[in-house]
């Protein structure tokens, strides 16, 4: 391997590249993390956001297999995991290199209930905005100033319109090994989680950290050891 190992993250619904800002001295020499920042947010905030995976995943591909690190890993949280796992199998498909190891954290497995992402598109943007803060990770003072509180919610709708509306664009599962991470307050059951083994035909480890949805914010540490711990090994520990 030449160069340090690619760790491309891909943040939540509603979430940006800076979701990960505290990632790259988490991680140390070794590892260089690379944010995907998504249209619609941030210093892409004027970017129409995607509602459908297959836009978005038209966008990532070609980036990816342009960038071409020699060795890499994705790691996506909620939506970011249904977009690193479509983003893998896409590349998979078109026989570009896949990663070392795919991070899916958060999320269960395609055709898991989406209910819980708040999806319903006639939900009123008070109501909405109430799941979201219930959730945690997100900052209320966005919801409180009105320009800001448009905007957040113009990303957020089409981030869970994205995420109901998916599914796999191929039905072959990928061949690349995965880690499944789930917070043990978080509304995602074992089932769904482990329902991740039915997409691909490598190894797959799941385990539980302590917290809800966004355990990765609170237990940051303990989750960045164990990726790193993965990532030196390239290979999923049964």
């Amino acid at each position: 391997m030449t160069g340090p190992l690619v760790l491309y993250c891909l943040p939540w619904a509603g979430g940006g590249a800076s979701a990960f800002r505290a990632w790259p001295a988490a991680f140390g020499p070794g590892t260089e993390v690379r944010p995907i920042q998504l249209p619609g947010r941030e210093d892409r905030l004027d970017d129409e956001p995607h509602r459908r995976m297959s836009t978005l995943i038209a966008e990532l591909g070609p980036r990816l297999a342009a960038e071409g690190p020699s060795s890499f890993a994705v790691f996506g949280h909620s939506m970011g995991a249904l977009v690193a796992y479509e983003l893998v199998s896409h590349l998979e498909a078109g026989g570009r290199p896949a990663p070392a190891v795919l991070f899916l954290s958060g999320h269960g497995a395609p055709g898991a209930s989406c209910a819980h992402t708040t999806g319903d598109g006639d939900m009123s943007d008070d109501t909405l905005v109430e799941r979201i803060l219930a959730l945690g990770g997100t900052d209320p003072v966005v919801f409180r100033h009105p320009e800001l509180r448009q905007m957040a919610l113009r990303t957020l709708r089409a981030d869970l319109e994205l995420c109901c509306s998916y599914r796999p664009a191929r039905p072959e599962p990928v061949n690349t090994p995965v880690v499944v991470y789930g917070g043990v307050d978080d509304h995602w059951s074992h089932a769904s989680l482990a329902g991740w083994a039915d997409h691909t035909t490598a190894p797959v480890r799941l385990r539980w950290f302590p917290g809800g949805h966004f355990f990765p914010v609170h237990a940051l540490d303990d989750l960045v050891d164990d990726i790193r711990r993965v990532l030196l090994g390239h290979q999923v520990p049964s």
